[in-house]
């Protein structure tokens, strides 16, 4: 044999034997690991309770892993992702098991074709046939958009082919209308007042019955948001004061599960109402932003709420904003019953598809004070910075201005603010999720912002020479109208402080009510002109139109008189065509009852109506009384009730007396009715006298049985 022959045998019995060995040593390749956040069995019920199984899997040789669910329920879904999965079931009637479960069994599968299995036993129970709301019982509302509270009201009943919808006019505020328009399905829709924009919290009961079981009340309370308000300075010790929410902010999220939000509140059930957990994917300083909610239960002093997992797709990202609001238990007894934290800005974090590892930013090529990206006057600006980014920013202050530069973020995230050119330091450490710099000299401005992993918003809020009313400012928009609630007001120092400025007030009158308006000014020092627009014209009056009546010359002062068409807010605006310049507001509103039933003042004079009564719009001026009269028999049972459509049932004094003059009955006062009851004694007249504070614009409803 030939010495190449010999050499090639050898290598290749050389190599015969190691593989064998190698086969023989190498293992044999795992199951994946499979975990479920549920137990092997669960219970449910139908109309109550949505199914949501998370499976998260793992494979030992880091191989790929496609999930599974074997004869998946038809109305389920099932999400999968590179490492999770999703199973989400909403069950109906038909898919009761009784005393019996259902199984479900899920795998996971490596590419070694290796499965590892779970099972779960589900129980699902019939519900108790009641129709459900599924409608949030919790709205936020930003007035700044002038948009009206619109709120689609939806309830389930799988048993009935409809659902009769209400809203009882007592329960809800003035102002407000409700239509069903499906059968499971009613609209909303509410423009708040001026006036109810200064209550921060409102509430709204819906009603819904199948006529099978008793009706089922649904409560929604509305929280406004406070319009237009610059966050102002911080004070030095504002990061000693705790409020009494208190929450450490989430982090980046990835993974299916939802965003589970924990924070303590002082106090507990005995001191609120209710808290409510409050979230959005826009951005939250925008008056469109649509946020969601959901309510946070108690345990002690602790609430809990979770925000849904959007289970994004792979490569998907977004920043979620959120705000925790609490509302006291007595209302009356606080000067602001709503606490939302924080106070200013807004909680965020990163949420990120499951499949998702990297960071995302904003994209924005500010990377370098040469790039530097103009800060917005007239709106915040949005962005997001990965670790070991910064963006630079750039604001010019010109010579008499003063700028106020806000950052807001995350209470309790890191952001490192520098000023890279110019003189000035911010005054906050942001621990509010604020960061607040003044600059008052003359210059370019330019700002560095960098954290791990952060999202924040920064504003520049400029300001001219000092405004003569800036106490009332921004009243340039019929949402924000400086409100003028007594019957006479005469006001001095007040400015149009710029060259577009305008100013709003507003002002409810009642059908048949007269104002009068008086403007002092000197010409000479720059015209102004006034405009009073009806309460439909609300929209015209933040941008300009003819109103109802107006006055506009060449003189010194302005004046107008008008008698209301229609009951509602009126809004007088005061604008300057040539610039700044100062002004008195002199403003008188006279109350007259002109209603169908007008001039049952006495006793004397009361208007006779029948029993079972509904009568509409009635109006009462403040220093008169209405009086109505009834013929009763004796033992008849009479039960009426007066609804508050203008002014308000504060200060509002209702009596029935008979004809002797004893008092049968005392109204009893509710946040916007007052209820009476009595059981005649004896045969004859009996008298409903109702007096008020203010001027009453009213509904009256009265029955006998």
């Amino acid at each position: 044999m030939r010495t190449w022959q010999i050499f090639v045998s050898f290598w290749i019995t050389a190599f015969f034997l190691a593989s064998i060995g190698c086969a023989e040593g190498a293992p044999e390749a795992q199951a994946p690991i499979l975990t479920l956040d549920v137990r092997s069995e669960e219970t449910y019920t139908v109309g109550e309770d949505i199914i949501q199984i998370n499976l998260t899997g793992s494979d030992p040789q880091g191989q790929a892993l496609s999930f599974a669910v074997a004869e998946k329920p038809e109305r389920a879904t099932f999400q999968t992702f590179s490492n999770a999965a999703v199973f989400t079931w909403d069950p109906i009637a038909s898919d009761v098991t009784g005393e019996g479960t259902r199984r479900l069994v899920f795998s996971a599968t490596n590419s070694a074709q290796k499965v590892v299995e779970r099972v779960v036993h589900v129980r699902i129970l019939a519900g108790n046939g009641q129709p459900r709301f599924v409608t949030s019982q919790s709205e936020l509302y930003d007035p700044r958009g002038g948009q009206p509270v619109r709120l689609r009201v939806q309830v389930r009943d799988d048993d009935s082919n409809q659902v009769s919808l209400s809203m009882p006019a007592a329960s809800a505020p003035q102002g407000a209308s409700f239509e069903q328009v499906e059968a499971f399905e009613g609209v909303f829709e509410w423009q708040p007042s001026p006036a109810q924009l200064q209550q921060r919290a409102h509430t709204v009961v819906f009603v819904a019955e199948d006529f099978v079981h008793e009706p089922v009340e649904h409560l929604v309370t509305v929280i406004i948001q406070r319009p237009g308000q610059t966050p102002g300075s911080p004070t030095a010790d504002a990061c000693q004061i705790e409020g009494p929410i208190a929450h450490t902010e989430l982090s980046t999220r990835r993974g299916v599960g939802d965003y589970l939000v924990e924070a303590e509140i002082a106090g507990g059930q005995a001191r609120w109402s209710e808290a409510v957990l409050y979230w959005t994917f826009d951005d939250p300083f925008d008056e469109q932003a649509r946020f969601e909610s959901r309510p946070m239960s108690f345990e002690g002093k602790t609430i809990r709420a979770a925000i849904p997992n959007p289970l994004l797709a792979a490569g998907q990202s977004e920043v979620l904003s959120y705000t925790i609001c609490a509302v006291e238990a007595d209302a009356a007894a606080a000067e602001d019953p709503v606490t939302c934290a924080p106070p200013y800005a807004y909680y965020r974090f990163h949420a990120y598809s499951p499949d998702e590892r990297g960071c995302v930013d904003d994209g924005l090529a500010a990377n370098s004070p040469e790039q530097a990206a103009a800060i917005d006057t007239g709106r915040w600006s949005d962005h997001r910075i990965c670790q070991e980014q910064a963006r630079y920013h750039r604001v010019e202050v010109a010579a008499g201005e003063r700028v106020e530069l806000v950052v807001a973020h995350s209470p309790g995230a890191t952001v490192e603010l520098t000023f890279v050119e110019g003189q000035a330091s911010f005054e906050s450490a942001g621990c509010d999720g604020l960061a607040v710099a003044l600059l008052d000299s003359p210059g370019v401005y330019v700002v560095r912002a960098s954290g791990d992993e952060i999202a924040y918003h920064i504003r520049a809020f400029v300001e001219g020479a000092s405004c003569a009313d800036a106490a009332l400012e921004p009243n340039d928009a019929a949402a924000m109208a400086t409100l003028v609630e007594e019957d006479f007001v005469g006001w001095t120092e007040l400015a149009i402080c710029e060259p577009d400025d305008v100013d709003l007030y507003a002002v409810e009158l009642l059908r048949g009510d007269e104002l009068d308006v008086l403007v002092t000014f000197s010409h000479a020092q720059g015209d102004l002109d006034l405009t009073l627009f009806s309460p439909a014209q609300s929209t015209e009056a933040s941008l300009g139109g003819e109103g109802v009546v107006r006055s506009w010359s060449s003189d010194d002062d302005e004046e107008l008189s008008h008698t209301a068409a229609e009951s509602g807010f009126y809004y007088l605006r005061v604008e300057s065509t040539e610039g700044p310049n100062t002004y008195s507001l002199a403003l008188e509103r006279t109350c007259h009852d002109v209603d169908a039933l007008a001039g049952n003042h006495t006793q004397t004079t009361a208007a006779h109506l029948p029993l079972d009564l509904s009568r509409r719009d009635l109006q009462l001026c403040g220093d008169l009384e209405d009086w109505f009269a009834f013929e009763v028999e004796a033992g008849q049972s009479v039960l009426g009730q007066m609804v508050i459509n203008r002014g308000s049932a504060t200060g509002v004094v209702l009596d029935v007396f008979n004809a002797g003059g004893a008092r049968a009955a005392v109204g009893e006062v509710g946040s916007r009715a007052v209820d009476f009851e009595f059981e005649a004694a004896s045969s004859g007249t009996y008298y409903l006298a109702i007096s008020a504070e203010g001027a009453t614009e009213y509904d009256l409803d009265v029955f006998a049985f």
